[in-house]
């Protein structure tokens, strides 16, 4: 098992990778990876790299945003039962997380044949602290859970990983104009006769009014587990979906 862990004690940390360059990529296929910068973290790898990873953590430690431009993504597992892909972890003390491009999980895959399989995808975790909201042109994706088995049924067992997000606000835009929605979207859980656990949408806002509100879309099926907005105060909740089924299932 392979650990990376690279941060600032002051200062900004920036991820560049290699730009275009062929046989130069930034390629981390490591189980555990984490970054922290001190006043900000920007992961703006080149089109010719691979960021991938068991689990990840990005985190800003003081004031300053975390900023996600070029696509990440876990690395998918496959083996004998369990199997489990890793997490995503993104937090900023007072500050925004802007995501720019798809944040995603690994598939997780099992191949075993015991009839009590299971494989479980990675949750996403995003908290923009303080001040902070939770915004961008990109996406947060849980990867797919299948068992692919020859003793299918009975006990076996299918998770797609949760998202939880808070923040001031949940919007494309992260302002108090005329927001849109931000993206996200789920992996399909497949037991094979077993059961099926989909992974669900919890957030958590605490700004003001417009400076509040939650506005969330999916191209495939999403299942809402809490949504939590401040206290005593009036601010818009829109989640929907574009294909797929919309459900409501509480905490």
């Amino acid at each position: 098992q392979t650990t990376v862990d690279i941060r600032t004690t002051a200062g900004a940390l920036t991820v560049a990778g290699s730009g275009t360059t062929a046989g130069n990529q930034l390629d981390l296929d490591i189980d555990a990876v984490t970054l922290k910068g001190f006043s900000g973290l920007t992961v703006a790898t080149g089109t010719d790299d691979e960021l991938k990873f068991g689990s990840l953590t990005l985190q800003v430690t003081d004031a300053g945003n975390l900023v996600i431009s070029n696509a990440i993504t876990g690395t998918a597992r496959t083996g004998n039962t369990p199997v489990t892909s890793g997490d995503i972890t993104l937090t900023t003390a007072s500050g925004d997380v802007q995501i720019d491009a798809a944040v995603s999980t690994g598939a997780a895959t099992t191949t075993g044949s015991t009839g009590s399989d299971a494989a479980t995808s990675g949750s996403i975790s995003v908290t923009a602290g303080t001040a902070g909201v939770i915004k961008g042109t990109g996406s947060l994706v849980t990867g797919a859970a299948t068992v692919n088995t020859t003793a299918a049924g009975g006990s076996d067992t299918a998770t797609v990983g949760s998202i939880t997000l808070s923040g001031n606000e949940v919007t494309r835009e992260g302002t108090t104009g005329a927001d849109t929605a931000f993206v996200v979207t789920f992996g399909t859980a497949n037991s094979n006769g077993g059961t099926n656990t989909a992974g669900k949408l919890n957030v958590t806002t605490d700004g003001s009014a417009a400076a509040g509100e939650i506005r969330i879309t999916s191209a495939a099926a999403l299942t809402v587990g809490e949504l939590n907005t401040t206290n005593a105060d009036q601010t818009t909740v829109d989640i929907r979906t574009t294909a797929g089924a919309l459900t409501v299932a509480g905490s």
